[in-house]
């Protein structure tokens, strides 16, 4: 049995939580290797869930902001693990979920999984006084990440216990290019009732013609509790987008599309239930729906394209999961559905359509379908091995095909010794009728620690096989090696504009993705620290689409695209509150591409380095932040390829401005927070 500390107590046991509030964040690194052991390897009584069961559980801990702690010292693998070592012993845990979703910000093809880790922090979360920006979820974070307001972990501001009030926070972030952004949100805890309002504002005029990007959010977020055991939440939310192609590409002369403008809007309704039907057995319940309006205009040379949906979402996710001493199991039901309604025009104004055209407009309308009941079993027979084992049944109705498979999974996360720590997993899994940017499930987003939930094509099956090493060589340096292999089959709807009228067939897309991470984090002393991470990715589409004028064509126009990077980032802490990072990558990047066509292709390679600097302060007394830096300091000449700030299934229609920068960019941001 986990021991009943008293707040004060739990206070006390956790001396980088105090550091970390206070202005000077210098000793946290000193404090976490002691407390936590800052090379990713817990101690028993952490694993077991003495402080992770009092990040829960106890009101005097719930609040601690482990994500901002990694994120300061640069140390994002090590957050990662810490999040799912937490999630092998407790998969309910709502901070281990929110670190973990911190955790995935600004990875390529995670977004959907940290919408999802999200989720299911919030709608498991106690009721608390944390402001919640709207932006978190959203997709695609590009530019908050580089140049906008806050960040995206924890709110490092929270007091050591919750208490009735009201809390304001103000975020603002500006930068060259017209860059600017801002967040304000107002939150309230009163008795068994919280509630939190915010917008978002965010615009660019990005760095080349027809890359301007602006978007507004809003959202109003409540959650009541009837009782110890049951609370009720509902989140209310609108986004708006206006854009051009804002894709940060490798061959932007080749796949820049400078004629098209895109205008959407969704709008989105959340309920969400969380009932303790005992002490360790608790049922989770959330259904989402979304309204899409969607406007794109591509202009060619005597006629434009149009293309206008409307699109119907709704998402639903029932899930009981039950923890004892020594295991943990969680079931689940979830439903997704897609209606959507819209056309394609060919407009040839002023003049009339053609008379050889028997229609310039032609309807368009889908209806898409998924359900998955799933089970997880987790199983931790001693201190040393967790093992994960679960199946996903699904059924699927799609434009294409009926289908029903089964999906198994399994993982092992093994610890032959204190400094050692050996993963490993293999599962299949497949993509929803939903895209990625607007898809978030209640059902475990990693297997092992390895994620199964990719922003893929919509319906991608795939194959995954993974396995990875962790050594400490003492309590402030560790390292760690990565390795993923993905195999990916894609059923895909094609609309071929080439011929009149357009014509749609149905095929179906091949792809290869092998991926490897070698990072090293050492926490130098107190005050400096340096973290290491190298990645690697090697992407093929062995079998690509074709239509009656074309060869091959990929839906994001990349056919081969092999990625080195490698950033090294070094931070100082002192105690007044001051910091500074600066962050030196090299990228290396070669690929094969086609235009929009499908007729033409062309090969694109570019490398370099690039440094990244920020001069960060800590106001006293929690109050806020502020930042001054500049991205791309020396102007280095160069491209990248960046397949994070988009989804790959609609490149332009989902993208967002890259955390990358072409050019010199010099930015500011300041947060401010009030607590009453």
């Amino acid at each position: 049995p986990q021991p009943d500390l008293h707040k004060q107590e739990t206070a006390d046991h956790n001396p980088a939580y105090r550091k970390q509030i206070a202005p000077d964040p210098a000793p946290v690194s000193g404090a976490l290797a002691s407390r936590i052991d800052l090379c990713g390897c817990c101690d028993e009584a952490w694993l077991d869930g003495g402080e992770w069961q009092l990040l829960d559980k106890d009101n005097a801990a719930r609040d601690v902001a482990l994500g901002r702690i990694y994120n300061d010292l640069s140390f994002e693998q090590l957050a990662s693990l810490q999040a799912t070592s937490a999630l092998a012993q407790d998969p309910g845990n709502h901070s281990a979920h929110r670190l973990l979703a911190d955790s995935y910000a600004g990875k390529t093809n995670l977004d959907a999984a940290r919408q999802s880790e999200l989720l299911q922090s919030k709608l498991t979360q106690p009721l608390n006084l944390d402001p919640l920006q709207p932006q978190l979820s959203n997709s695609n974070l590009g530019l908050l990440d580089g140049n906008g307001p806050g960040d995206l972990s924890y709110n490092e501001y929270n007091p050591l216990f919750t208490r009735n009030g009201m809390a304001l926070q103000i975020d603002a972030a500006a930068a060259e290019q017209n860059t600017w952004s801002d967040d304000v949100i107002v939150a309230g805890l009163f008795n068994k009732f919280a509630f939190s309002l915010g917008q978002y504002h965010t615009e660019t005029d990005g760095f080349r013609p027809n890359a301007d990007y602006e978007q507004d959010i809003y959202n109003a977020f409540a959650q009541f509790a009837f009782s110890e055991n049951t609370s009720l939440q509902i989140e209310l939310s609108q986004d708006e987008e206006k854009k051009g192609d804002v894709t940060q590409r490798l061959l932007p002369a080749f796949t820049h599309v400078n004629t098209i403008r895109v205008d959407k809007e969704i709008t989105s309704v959340r309920l969400g239930l969380n009932h303790a039907l005992t002490k360790n057995t608790n049922f989770l319940l959330s259904f989402t729906q979304r309204d899409q309006n969607f406007t794109s205009i591509d202009t060619f040379p005597g006629m434009r394209v149009i293309v206008d949906s409307n699109k119907d979402i709704d998402l639903y996710d029932a899930q009981l999961n039950s923890k004892r001493i020594n295991h943990f199991w969680l079931a689940g039901l979830s439903y997704n559905k897609e209606d959507s309604k819209g056309f394609f025009e060919q407009d040839f104004s002023p003049a009339p359509c053609p008379p050889f055209l028997p229609s310039c407009v032609t309807p368009t309308s889908e209806k898409e379908s998924q359900a998955k009941l799933y089970g997880y079993f987790y199983y931790q027979p001693n201190n040393s091995l967790s093992l994960t084992g679960g199946l996903t049944l699904l059924k699927e109705d799609n434009e294409n095909d009926t289908v029903e498979k089964a999906y198994p999974k399994l993982g092992l996360i093994w610890q032959p010794q204190d400094e050692n720590i050996i993963r490993v997993a293999a599962f299949r899994n497949r993509a929803g009728v939903i895209l990625p940017s607007e898809y978030e499930t209640l059902e475990p987003t990693q297997i092992a620690g390895f994620n199964q939930v990719y922003d893929d094509f919509d319906l991608t099956d795939s194959w995954n096989y993974a396995a990875a090493y962790k050594h400490s060589f003492s309590k402030k340096l560790s390292a760690g090696l990565d390795l993923m292999y993905r195999d990916m089959t894609t059923p895909l709807g094609v609309t071929d504009i080439s011929v009149f009228p357009p014509s749609r067939t149905v095929q179906e897309l091949d792809n290869k993705d092998t991926s490897a991470n070698v990072w090293l984090n050492w926490a130098i002393n107190t005050h400096w620290t340096v973290g290491m991470n190298y990645y690697y990715n090697d992407y093929t589409l062995e079998k690509g689409l074709t239509t009656a004028n074309t060869s091959v064509f990929a839906p994001d126009n990349i056919l081969e695209l092999e990625t080195h990077k490698l950033p090294v980032t070094v931070s100082y802490f002192h105690p007044s509150g001051f910091s500074t990072e600066l962050t030196t990558t090299y990228f290396d990047q070669e690929g094969k591409f086609s235009d929009r066509s499908g007729m033409n292709t062309q090969d694109g390679k570019d490398q370099g380095w690039v440094t990244d600097l920020a001069f960060n302060y800590r106001f006293p007394r929690r109050r806020g932040s502020i930042s001054v830096g500049v991205k791309n300091l020396f102007d280095s000449d160069l491209l990248f390829e960046d397949r994070n700030s988009y989804d790959s299934s609609n490149a332009i229609s989902t993208a967002s401005p890259s955390e990358f920068s072409e050019e010199r960019l010099f930015f500011g941001k300041i947060s401010i927070n009030f607590r009453q």
